[in-house]
């Protein structure tokens, strides 16, 4: 989650972290020749590291870092955040690279600092009324994602790496998800049968259940058979402006697909918040 605002009772890392993480952002601040005006401000993000930042030449701003798997996936988000039309919602893309650090191959991008918060941190103080607003507007942006065509240059330019054979779940997380992975999910599921207590019929059923998928993949990845869809949707992932209006945030995991997968995305999350006493996505379905 790029977070672009701090929201209320979000997880905050103060600064630069120690070791690694403060390695990646030295290596990072001096291959993009960022001056930061005061230290910058990290958190919380589940696959980068991501910070707010006020650079003199480009104001207030979130610094994502990539360092695992898939590296690729940041330069990709920018270069076709640089062409989204404004009804998406997207921040503006202000620079993005490459850089090394240690052992690392880092990439980074840079985006206009929004103003609100994620939608699922919104979500509970908004009254009724502006939860239906929130999903008039946020169903909005993504038919304006799922509407529009990249230019053709752009669709020549993007590449997707096929991963090469992942023997260990370690290799898995975070690796290029092109084509769809169902044989490195079956990886992971593997992996779960020699956790304590789990039932292995109910890990041997989802694995069953992923294997379906399989039939689905010539859909999936091919320009010619669907346009851009979002890849990870979910109310993290949808910004709630102080305008009231929504927008879509961080597209690292953008992908061609028909846009069944998107709302196949938001199901996944109503199912699991039902499971856990939830209602944020249940509502928002």
């Amino acid at each position: 989650m790029p977070g672009h605002e701090v929201p209320p009772g979000h997880s905050v890392q103060g600064g630069a972290a120690d070791g690694d993480r403060a390695r990646r952002l030295d290596a990072v601040l001096r291959a993009s020749e960022l001056n930061p005006a005061v230290l910058p401000f990290g958190i919380e993000s589940h696959s980068n590291d991501t910070y707010l930042i006020h650079d003199p030449a480009h104001g207030a701003s979130v610094l994502r870092i990539c360092y695992r798997g898939d590296i690729d996936r940041l330069l990709r988000e920018a270069a076709i955040g640089r062409h989204l039309p404004p009804e998406i919602g997207y921040p503006e893309i202000l620079a993005s690279g490459r850089a090394a650090a240690n052992n690392w191959d880092l990439t980074w991008s840079l985006s206009r600092q929004l103003r609100g918060t994620t939608l699922l941190d919104a979500w509970p103080g908004l009254s009724r009324a502006q939860r239906r607003r929130a999903t008039r507007s946020a169903s909005d942006a993504l038919r304006a994602l799922h509407a529009w065509r990249p230019p053709d240059a752009l669709v020549s330019s993007l590449a997707w790496p096929s991963s090469p054979a992942l023997t260990t779940p370690e290799l898995v997380i975070g690796a290029s998800i092109h084509p769809v992975p169902i044989e490195r999910a079956g990886l992971l599921i593997e992996a779960l049968k020699m956790r304590v207590g789990l039932d292995v019929a109910m890990v041997d059923a989802a694995r069953n259940e992923i294997e379906r998928l399989d039939d689905l993949a010539p859909m999936v990845d091919d320009p010619a058979t669907g346009g851009l869809i979002h890849g990870d949707l979910h109310l993290s992932n949808i910004w709630w402006s102080e305008r009231g209006k929504a927008g879509l945030i961080d597209l690292e995991w953008v992908r061609f697909a028909p846009p069944w997968v998107d709302l196949a995305r938001l199901q996944e999350n109503a199912d699991a918040d039902e499971a856990l006493g939830l209602d944020a996505h249940v509502e928002f379905m």
